[in-house]
């Protein structure tokens, strides 16, 4: 992930990591999310590129890996 320090600015999440998990669909650009379980935000990342759309994620509030 990047080290770029997005903040993601919410009370309800505070500084949590977050991943949010987009996606093109018919010419639009949808977010799915926010994930705070990187597992799950990968899992629907995949599904979506198995289905043959294009998606990527975005992390939000991570410190380094």
């Amino acid at each position: 992930m990047s080290s770029k320090g997005r903040r993601y600015v919410s009370k309800d999440y505070a500084l949590a990591p977050l991943f949010l998990v987009n996606q093109l669909k018919e010419g639009s650009l949808i977010s799915d999310g926010p994930f705070t379980d990187i597992e799950k935000a990968e899992d629907m990342m995949y599904s979506l590129l198995v289905q043959g759309i294009c998606a990527w994620m975005v992390s939000y509030n991570e410190k380094e890996r």
